[in-house]
């Protein structure tokens, strides 16, 4: 049997959203999940958080970037608003010398020398940051990538 085609030439996947219209509705159902979560832990904050004043809680303070940035794109636009420039060194780590977290209980002789490195020279790796999405995450993504090319 043949599967269905989009107008983009994508083939409907089995309990997917292959079609514009079937996506579109997704679209929907994803944004409106997506307001519910995010009324839901405004309102659970407001529930169960306290007001505190920012003098009372310094570390709550943090440069936020514009909404919908995220990576180290946040931080070259801060850079870039501040007129600063951003720099990292090839040789750029979390600590320069893993020996300084020598301690009456760490011993860093002991550690893997790979996560020496990794401490001591961090730009070299490239990280990359995922989690699992379970049911509820899965609806709020809606259909997106439920569809596949054609073989």
């Amino acid at each position: 049997m043949e599967n269905p085609k989009t107008a983009a030439g994508v083939s409907a996947v089995e309990g997917g959203c292959a079609t514009d219209e079937s996506r579109d509705r997704g679209g929907v159902i994803s944004a409106a999940v997506h307001f519910v979560l995010q009324v839901s832990i405004e309102w659970l904050v407001r529930l169960t958080g306290r007001k505190i004043r920012r003098e009372e809680a310094q570390w709550l303070a943090c440069v936020l970037g514009e909404e919908g940035l995220s990576g180290a794109s946040v931080y070259q636009e801060l850079a870039r608003e501040a007129k600063l420039k951003v720099e990292l060194p090839p040789e750029a780590g979390l600590i320069p010398d893993f020996a300084v977290l020598r301690g009456p209980r760490f011993d860093p002789d002991a550690v893997a020398p790979q996560i020496r490195h990794f401490y001591e020279h961090t730009a070299q790796y490239h990280l990359e940051v995922w989690s699992e999405v379970y049911l509820i995450g899965k609806i709020a993504a809606g259909c997106e990538g439920s569809a596949r090319p054609e073989k």
